[in-house]
This record gives C-alpha cells, structure tokens and sequence, in this order.
C-alpha cells in the first residue's frame, strides 16, 4: 500500500523539479528581426518628431524681426540644412542631424548660442556641460558636450552610451568612428567640434 502511493508521489516530484528547472532556463534569445522591427519603429517616431521641429522652427524664423534679430540669416540657413537633411535621412545619425541643426538655428534665433547636443549621444538631448575626452587609442583629448548621464558616466570611468553608425563593411561603430570626410556628424560632433550647419555648408562645397 505504502509503495503505491509512493510511486505517484515520487513522480508528482520528479515532474515539479523538471517544471522548477525550465523555469530557470534561460529564455530564448530575442530574435534578430524583433530588434530590426524596434529600430525601425524608434526610427519612424524620431521622424515625426524632427518633422514637428523643423516646422516649428520654420514657423519662428517667419515670425522673426530682423531688425531685432541679427542671426535672423543663420536660423534660416540652418532651416534650409535641416529640411534638406531630414530629406535625405538614412537612419537615426541623420536624423539627429537635424535636431542638432533646428538647435543651431534656435540659438541663432536666440541670439545667445548654448551648448550643443549631447556628443555622445545626441537624443540624450542638449548638453549640460563641456569636458575633456581622449578617444581610445589617441593621444590628443576633445572638448565634447555632453548631458548629465554621460558626465556621470565619465567620471564613474564607465563607457557613455553612445549613438552608432554603420561602416562601408557593415560594421556597427561609434558615430564618431567614421572619417570625417564621409560623416559630417563624425566631423562636427553634432556641434562639439565644429558648427552642424559648416560641417553641412563644407560638404556640400566639396560635393560639387
């Protein structure tokens, strides 16, 4: 009698430990296509959003005094580079691009220019402050901007979230990996280095 309930008792156990195991299994890996289908949906919000942000600062320059505007100018010149940019746009480098391009022109507008966007990542949004950096590998140090959650990364010694770009050979690779002759973003920083608009202006000249 003992040996009959036993046998179904050890089996309940057996089948609960197989159950506790595949519970501690790990979960299969996301598949690679579930990741394309997310970029490409933060892709198409980002879009919309720089659509919004270069209407809206068309719509300031329109309303802009010149005579008490003396960049008046640049912010249109930095309007025309982002349409012109957001027109053109691959992916998310180029679309940051233009959020940092419709900021040049804002500051312009302003007429007291700030900081840039972040240059590690510029969706992180603007820049709180400017620091030294020295790329791996290099001996020289930049001054970038960048936003409180890279500065805090930085004097954490930890890597900074960075925005990555692709090679000719399909590598993914920090943005600023990229010649600078083949990446305006590489060479301007998204403002760090150099102006997005001259950056924008100089590869057009080189391009004609």
């Amino acid at each position: 009698m003992w040996l009959g309930v036993a046998v179904p008792a050890l089996a309940l156990a057996v089948l609960a430990s197989r159950a506790r195991l595949r519970s501690r299994a790990p979960s299969p890996a996301v598949p690679q296509l579930v990741f394309a289908a997310a970029r490409a949906a933060d892709e198409a919000q980002l879009r919309r959003r720089t659509e919004a942000e270069v209407l809206a600062l068309g719509e300031a320059t329109q309303a802009a005094d010149a005579s008490t505007t003396p960049e008046l100018q640049h912010a249109l010149d930095a309007y025309a580079a982002a349409g012109r940019v957001l027109d053109e746009a691959r992916g998310l480098p180029d679309l940051a691009g233009v959020l940092a391009l419709v900021r040049e022109g804002r500051d312009a507008l302003a007429g007291a220019p700030g900081l840039p966007l972040c240059f590690f990542h510029p969706l992180h949004g603007v820049a709180v402050l400017r620091t030294g950096w020295r790329p791996l590998g290099r001996r020289e140090r930049l001054d970038v901007a960048v936003c409180q959650e890279c500065a805090d990364a930085l004097r954490d010694r930890r890597a900074p979230e960075v925005l990555t770009d692709t090679t000719d050979d399909g590598r993914t690779v920090p943005y600023f990996e990229l010649p600078g002759g083949r990446s305006v973003w590489a060479a301007t920083g998204y403002g760090s280095l150099m102006s997005p608009l001259a950056g924008f202006n100089s590869r057009r000249t080189r391009a004609r």
